[in-house]
């Protein structure tokens, strides 16, 4: 994968000039249990557990929307023990179904985000 070339993005979000999250939007990702004829994006979102605060959520959040206006539908498969899954259904996602993430396919949930245009 090339990140920041037009269908990957790299986004960092810092705290006293030390990154502490960041989120990679991939354009065109899709999957199976998405609306088909939409534009697709999926993100990762990541903080650091030692960093981790509303004001740092809500900053890379910020961004990462601002980075994903162009597309229909935003997707994340997180895994169901991570602290940022009830701050990303707070910010509008909801759950599509159930998956597996990662090398050892633990418990996780696609979460989607219709992004609406105007």
């Amino acid at each position: 994968m090339t990140l920041n070339d037009l269908s990957n993005q790299l986004i960092i979000t810092y705290a006293d000039l030390q990154p502490v999250g960041y989120s990679i939007v991939k354009s065109g990702s899709g999957h199976p249990t998405l609306p088909e004829g939409k534009k697709t994006t999926e993100i990762s979102f990541v903080i650091l557990p030692e960093s981790d605060s509303t004001e740092i959520r809500q900053s890379l959040w910020k961004k990462c929307r601002s980075a994903v206006s162009f597309t229909d539908v935003v997707w994340i498969n997180i895994m169901t023990h991570d602290p940022l899954l009830e701050f990303l259904k707070e910010s509008g996602f909801t759950v599509a179904s159930d998956s597996k993430a990662g090398p050892f396919q633990l418990p996780s949930k696609i979460l989607t985000l219709e992004i609406t245009k105007g």
